[in-house]
């Protein structure tokens, strides 16, 4: 008789993550490097890999989040048509040129933080594989998912302190802007977030979402997101809850 074996739980992330090394603190578990050329790591189909960003399979094991969905969500394009064929809020995109109107042009579509994203007038764009409407929001919002649950929500608010100029179209802490936990996320937000991870079949997603006007859109969804503090208990306890359940 064989005996079965215990499966090896490794987080694995797409390259340098402080976040994938916090995890792997808080969960207790090895990490794994991103080249398999340089680990003697050897997986088993019994072993459980927690997919952090990899969008290609590097070894014969499970992993979470799935490959496929991880590289969809990597790609502006593939996640955007994916999100518009499920019927989720998305703001308008083509790949052609537009003629009228402010676009935000996505030079690079394997890109997060807004790298690559430049925001101008029609007349202006420069030559891009993607191109979104650009909507000034009002607010927006980080909704982080794991296994079809809203693990963690915030809201991106100003800065008091900060004494710098604030840019308009990306909201980061370097741009004046914190995220706040200690605030009312409308249940239309939070089910956003879940039904945009759901629609690529992530177990793990953090989905950015802006409003305007009431009508909420999803930006993108980032498989490898950041973690830090409290954040990192949250998504590691419903990982490991997830983990158990398999």
């Amino acid at each position: 008789m064989h005996k079965t074996r215990k499966p090896r739980i490794r987080i694995q992330a797409y390259g340098p993550s402080n976040s994938a090394k916090e995890l792997s603190r808080y969960l207790n578990i090895r990490r794994l490097r991103s080249n398999p050329s340089s680990t003697r790591f050897k997986g088993r189909i019994s072993d459980i890999i927690i997919n952090w960003g990899i969008p290609k399979t590097i070894h014969c094991s499970r992993y979470i989040n799935p490959i496929d969905s991880v590289r969809v969500a990597a790609c502006k394009l593939q996640c955007l048509n994916n999100l518009s064929r499920a019927g989720i809020s998305i703001p308008d995109f083509t790949v052609s040129k537009p003629t009228e109107g402010k676009w935000v042009a996505r030079t690079i579509l394997n890109a997060n933080s807004g790298v690559g994203a430049i925001v101008a007038e029609a007349s202006e764009l420069p030559n891009a594989p993607l191109y979104t409407k650009y909507i000034p929001k009002d607010a927006e919002f980080r909704v982080i998912v794991v296994d079809g649950e809203v693990v963690d929500a915030k809201q991106k608010l100003k800065r008091r302190d900060f004494e710098g100029e604030r840019q308009p179209y990306i909201w980061s802490c370097d741009n004046g802007y914190v995220m706040a936990r200690q605030v009312d996320i409308p249940d239309n937000i939070t089910q956003l977030g879940v039904d945009a991870v759901n629609a690529l079949g992530l177990i793990i997603g953090a989905v950015d979402i802006i409003v305007k006007d009431n009508t909420a859109y999803v930006l993108e969804i980032n498989s490898a997101p950041g973690l830090a503090g409290t954040t990192i208990e949250l998504v590691g306890d419903a990982i490991a809850k997830y983990i158990r359940g398999l």
